[in-house]
């Protein structure tokens, strides 16, 4: 019995074969598919195998006969570029714990041959980089996704590591419950967008430092304040998600730094050329100490025209930072 329903596997067999075994600098021939099968304990004539492959072709396979004999499947769901692409999005990711990339990773490599698979593992590269620690994110991820869909709010402890890699919760361990609108991807990152009812505000939490996460019986509370809310504008103005408050901001910069700044803010910068080296540049942002750690990044080639609150605060943090390091022999 078990032979016989060895051979009604024998159709499902070939296709493994043909997916896991060839690609185009790998076919297989005839007589190496009749011995792979008779591995998994099928019995097989030659002439079965050619009705086999016109039967999967006929049903939409891309199995194709190569002009030095032998068959190789041809097409397939991702091509190797599109496979490298992902390998290194999942490599780069820092929200992605190392054990959950590797998994992930692995997952991938059986999109193609096993001869193209060894070639991936000779580009990996995740030696060194940093990644998330808490393996809950994919978790945590469903449970938004879903509670968005069912219209529910979440609750969850929020964390932070201390120097020694241990735990620290936030507000004393205790549950956030909040309204979860959307979910950003920013700078490397898992963000969650949520109105949190208690403070008024739509906060944003990192996705890795989620804790317990788990979806209440209370519908979502929608704030009017934020009835026009838009996500991925807010991330774009929150520079790495550190809130301020957001103004109009003016700048004179070098014209070396344009495509800095139109990278950053695209079609919302409005620009007056004002000279053969300099230009102005208008536009909105949120105030906080990483805009200024931005803007200070390119030393005299920026300088703020307005607002004028915005040029004291850069001028407090200059200040710090000459009495830090004491004033120049």
């Amino acid at each position: 019995m078990a032979g016989n329903a060895n051979q009604k596997l024998k159709l499902l067999y070939l296709l493994q074969i043909l997916r896991e075994e060839t690609d185009e600098e790998n076919p297989i021939k005839t007589a190496d598919i009749l011995r792979r099968l008779s591995d998994m304990g099928v019995n097989a004539e030659r002439k079965s195998i050619y009705r086999d492959i016109a039967c999967l072709q006929d049903a939409g396979f891309d199995i194709i006969s190569s002009s030095g004999g032998g068959y190789f499947m041809g097409s397939r769901d991702f091509e190797m570029s599109e496979i490298k692409l992902l390998i290194d999005a999942v490599q780069a990711s820092r929200f992605i714990t190392y054990q959950k990339s590797v998994t992930l990773i692995n997952k991938l490599k059986n999109l193609v041959s096993v001869n193209q698979s060894a070639g991936l593992d000779r580009q990996l590269h995740m030696a060194g980089r940093k990644k998330a620690t808490n393996e809950q994110i994919y978790y945590v991820i469903d449970t938004v996704y879903d509670a968005i869909a069912e219209d529910k709010q979440i609750s969850f402890r929020y964390l932070d590591y201390t120097l020694a890699g241990e735990k620290h919760y936030r507000s004393g361990g205790n549950t956030y419950t909040v309204s979860p609108y959307a979910l950003v991807w920013d700078d490397e990152y898992y963000y969650l967008f949520a109105y949190y009812e208690n403070r008024d505000i739509m906060a944003h939490f990192r996705v890795d430092k989620i804790d317990g996460a788990k979806i209440i019986d209370k519908r979502r509370l929608k704030s009017e304040k934020y009835k026009n809310f838009d996500p991925i504008k807010q991330s774009e103005t929150l520079f790495s998600m550190f809130g301020g408050e957001e103004e109009w901001v003016t700048l004179i910069i070098d014209n070396s730094l344009m495509g800095v700044f139109v990278d950053r803010f695209g079609s919302d910068l409005a620009i007056v050329k004002v000279g053969d080296e300099k230009t102005t540049v208008r536009f909105k942002a949120a105030i906080s100490p990483t805009f200024l750690s931005w803007l200070f990044q390119f030393g005299t080639r920026v300088k703020i025209l307005t607002p004028e609150k915005l040029i004291k605060k850069m001028q407090e943090m200059l200040a710090d930072v000459i009495n830090l390091y004491g004033e120049t022999s």
